[in-house]
C-alpha cells in the first residue's frame, strides 16, 4: 500500500505538470501580420489587397493572383491570414500579393 501511496503522490504532481505545459503550447500567440511597410514586403511589392498593386511597378500582376493561390502560402486558401514562405515568422493576408506569387502545383 505504501508504494502505490507514494507512486501517486510523485506521479499526480509530474501528470499535472505536463498537462499544464501542453496547454500553454497550445495556447501560443499567434505570428504578426506582415507589415506593408516591412523591408521584405516593400522589396517584394506584397499588399493586403491584390486590387491595389501598383501596375507600372509590378507588369507581371495579373487580375485574380491571391497569395490563397499562391504555392507559397501555407494553409488553406479559404483562411484569411497564414504563414508565407517568404516571410518567415508573420502572416500574409490571402487576399493580398506579392511578386514571388507563384502558381499552386
Amino acid at each position: 500500500m505504501k508504494n502505490r501511496r507514494n507512486f501517486v503522490l510523485t506521479t499526480l504532481p509530474l501528470t499535472m505538470g505536463l498537462i499544464a505545459s501542453s496547454r500553454s503550447l497550445a495556447l501560443e500567440p499567434e505570428p504578426p501580420r506582415l507589415s506593408e511597410t516591412d523591408p521584405v514586403a516593400i522589396a517584394l511589392g506584397y499588399r493586403h489587397d491584390a486590387a491595389t498593386v501598383d501596375k507600372s511597378r509590378f507588369p507581371n500582376y495579373v487580375p485574380g493572383r491571391r497569395c490563397a493561390g499562391c504555392q507559397l502560402y501555407q494553409a488553406a486558401a479559404d483562411q484569411p491570414w497564414a504563414k508565407c514562405a517568404v516571410a518567415p515568422g508573420k502572416l500574409v493576408a490571402g487576399a493580398g500579393w506579392c511578386s514571388a506569387w507563384a502558381a499552386k502545383a
